[in-house]
């Protein structure tokens, strides 16, 4: 590993703990694998309007790459250019509704700077709150399939997610994939989503060789970026299914477990 050119990490459970800042060991360590000319970018399944806050995190530019809503949205900040893939069809945001008509769920979507659901809870005022985003409350659910957009997310309890999972996971969904991106959190795309397309664009635009990427993260959103990338590390913290995909797992993310791993493994 110590020929790295790019280390890349998923966002919640991986850099930072869900809502909180980035720690001074995982600010420090990106800024050190920086000055050794390695590129350090974040993966995550919030859009790219919420990713903003490197100068809140004690940074003083922008991650090299910036991937957003699981591998649809691609900010390089060494070419300055943004990408957008995949779009869901209104029609299959229907079909991800009716997927889930058998069991109890609120469901989620960002339009623009709005956050659209059925029903306010605790968790989306939190999470509206983080990504400084308007809650609308839907009139019905047909206004979730008005328009074409990049996902739809559902919130569930933690307790039914398991079986949830192991329904929809052996389903034919067509056009479109469900995976968990918190222990509370379904979201469904267009099926060719994944964090490792949009990463293999960026490696693609700056000759970096799949071999020299480290990837981290935590939960199934990561897996496909994880087995992609030349050495895929999960967090301690991280789910099962993650786990099983990765390289590495390191420590959690409650101890800098990214940090100590580039310390351990990369410098």
């Amino acid at each position: 590993m110590k020929n790295t050119k790019l280390i890349v990490g998923d966002l919640d459970g991986t850099l930072i703990v869900k809502h909180n800042m980035l720690s001074k060991r995982n600010r420090d360590i990106i800024i050190k694998a920086r000055e050794k000319g390695i590129y350090f970018g974040i993966a995550s399944g919030r859009p790219l309007d919420e990713l903003h806050f490197y100068k809140d995190w004690g940074l003083d530019e922008d991650f090299d790459v910036v991937i957003g809503l699981n591998g649809c949205q691609l900010k390089d900040n060494v070419l300055n250019t943004e990408e957008n893939y995949f779009i869901m069809k209104k029609e299959w945001i229907k079909l991800a509704l009716d997927v889930m008509k058998p069991f109890k769920y609120n469901p989620v979507m960002y339009i623009g700077n709005k956050m659209l659901t059925n029903e306010i809870t605790e968790l989306v005022i939190k999470s509206a709150s983080s990504s400084k985003k308007e809650i609308i409350v839907a009139k019905d659910e047909s206004e979730f399939y008005k328009e074409d957009n990049f996902k739809i997310m559902f919130r569930v309890s933690e307790e039914d997610m398991p079986m949830i999972e192991k329904e929809i996971y052996n389903m034919d969904l067509g056009p479109i994939r469900a995976f968990k991106t918190q222990s509370t959190l379904l979201e469904f795309s267009s099926k060719e989503v994944d964090k490792s397309f949009t990463l293999q664009k960026f490696c693609e635009h700056h000759n970096i060789s799949v071999n020299d990427v480290v990837a981290f993260g935590d939960t199934t959103n990561d897996n496909g970026m994880l087995e992609w990338a030349g050495v895929g590390v999960c967090m301690e913290n991280g789910s099962d299914d993650t786990k099983e995909i990765a390289d590495y797992i390191c420590k959690s993310v409650e101890e800098d477990g990214v940090a100590q791993f580039i310390e351990d493994y990369i410098f």
